[in-house]
């Protein structure tokens, strides 16, 4: 869906490879290179205490880069996820853009970015 708009993903350790020890850097590389970071939060972990999903914490870490450098962000959310941390701030306080989607629903999400990423791709 992000590909329909113009955008080019870019993914390390997927479109671009590098050896273990150097990905924290490529990806902090890649992030400055960017137009701007789309977050896309999907459960990975589910938090046996809580009974909820967490998503992958590189997550967490590359939105804190992408905000620490002022590049536009869309955090989108699979509603079966806990955000916690600053991707909860952000997404919360209304400080950047962000929808929350049913996976099993994706007409809807289609629907809900299309209303969001003229604004991103004017960024």
């Amino acid at each position: 869906m992000i590909r329909e708009w113009g955008f080019d993903t870019i993914t390390v350790g997927i479109e671009v490879e590098v050896p273990e020890e150097e990905v924290p850097l490529r990806v902090r590389e890649e992030i400055k290179r960017a137009d701007a970071l789309i977050a896309i939060a999907t459960p990975r972990f589910g938090d046996a205490l809580t009974g909820l999903w967490r998503t992958l914490e590189w997550l967490h870490g590359e939105v804190g880069i992408a905000f620490g450098v002022d590049k536009p962000l869309l955090i989108l959310k699979d509603k079966r996820v806990s955000l916690g941390g600053l991707l909860s701030y952000l997404s919360g306080a209304g400080h950047i853009p962000y929808i929350e989607f049913d996976p099993y629903n994706l007409e809807e999400l289609k629907l809900k970015l299309s209303t969001v990423m003229p604004v991103l791709e004017s960024g």
